[in-house]
């Protein structure tokens, strides 16, 4: 049974120098044949309204009463609940810092809370 041979580190060396070499000539032919543009013109629309700001805020939609029923309210006396609806806004500001406009996100918040007579 022969034995295997196995490349000497001679022959490992030698080989991964030319696949370096190779390597490297490659880059340099393709750094040579393709052009880059250093500038592309854009193809995007701007919008009429370039918002420099955008801000986030909560604003009240409208507040409802509601009779208390439940056995932990008719305990504190006679009374209500107070239910107030807020929805978050979408701020749009120019750079000078006026409103350009506003529009309502998918964000309502609830708070509630008793009122006794």
């Amino acid at each position: 049974m022969q034995e295997k041979k196995h490349p000497s580190w001679r022959q490992i060396t030698i080989g991964t120098l030319a696949g370096i070499n190779l390597m490297m000539l490659a880059l340099i032919a393709g750094k040579e044949s393709i052009t880059i543009e250093e500038s592309v013109p854009s193809l995007a629309k701007t919008p009429e309204h370039t918002a420099e700001r955008v801000e986030y805020g909560m604003e009240w939609v409208k507040t409802t009463t509601v009779p208390a029923h439940d056995p932990p309210a008719m305990s504190k006396g006679a009374g209500h609940w107070v239910v107030e609806q807020y929805r978050e806004m979408e701020y749009h500001y120019d750079m000078n810092g006026r409103l350009l406009f506003k529009r309502p996100t998918n964000q309502s918040s609830y708070m509630r809370y008793f009122k006794p007579q």
